[in-house]
């Protein structure tokens, strides 16, 4: 009988790596898995590498793996780090080239990667492996993903006007307010108008005057957002010079769930 042992190692800018050093909550090295025929959720206490830089992410094999083909499947690998960041790993793009292109020890070939779909080959969709969930804060900006099983698989920081000072490597589109952003323009889409999150304003100006307060000047500014108060006004459609318009606070989950 054939025998597949896989798991994964991260390597530091110092020399150092995980493998074999560290091990998940099941007492496994992080390196390896004997688990086969299941999905399994796995979580490493990575604690005694604290303050050091990644520099590689590999999937390997371990000396135990015998040469054969191998069908061996992960979802949503991400570091969690103590003050909340999710840095996310692999989140079940197509292309894994830029992240996984490693393996090691030789057995592993041909790595790739497909994303499950319920009408190829007659497979079952398996909501567990496809279903993310959106966690929003005051005004509905995607914060946090975190899979069907709970486990947080990506986060987003956002400026107050929108703009991320660091994107993360994930393939979600839904960012400031919840609104879609358009990965080439870096545009933020309502249903009349384009937004700009790194100049604060919209691309073009409020199809819709309406009424204005002679007291605010900003609400005389047809390209103004929310009354340059971004921090509790939302405007959902883009049509909304004072920005009352759906300003009702989002909380909790603005996307629920979305199949990636």
């Amino acid at each position: 009988m054939l025998w597949g042992r896989r798991g994964v190692n991260i390597e530091f800018e110092d020399g150092t790596q995980t493998a074999w050093l560290s091990s998940d909550t099941a007492g496994q090295s992080v390196a390896e898995m004997t688990t086969q025929n299941q999905w399994v959720s796995r979580a490493a206490d990575l604690s005694s590498f604290a303050g050091k830089t990644v520099q590689a992410y590999y999937l390997m094999t371990d000396n135990e793996t015998l040469t054969g083909s191998w069908s061996i499947w992960d979802s949503d690998i991400a570091i969690t780090s103590t003050d909340g960041t999710v840095t996310p790993i692999y989140s079940r793009q197509p292309d894994v080239t830029p992240t996984l292109a490693y393996n090691y020890n030789g057995v592993a070939t041909g790595l790739n990667a497909f994303t499950e779909d319920s009408n190829t080959g007659g497979d079952a969709e398996t909501p567990l492996t496809t279903t993310t969930y959106y966690l929003g804060d005051q005004i509905g900006s995607a914060r946090m993903l975190v899979a069907a099983g709970g486990w947080p698989v990506s986060s987003d920081t956002f400026y107050p006007y929108g703009q991320e000072p660091s994107p993360p490597a994930d393939d979600n589109h839904y960012k400031f307010t919840g609104l879609e952003r358009d990965a080439e323009s870096g545009l933020d889409h309502t249903q009349f108008r384009q937004y700009g999150s790194v100049m604060g304003r919209w691309m073009s100006p409020d199809p819709y005057m309406g009424s204005y307060d002679v007291n605010n000047p900003q609400s005389m500014n047809r390209y103004s957002y929310v009354l340059n108060n971004p921090l509790v006004y939302v405007d959902p459609d883009g049509t909304s010079p004072d920005g009352t318009s759906g300003a009702i606070p989002v909380t909790i989950v603005i996307r629920s769930p979305l199949f990636m």
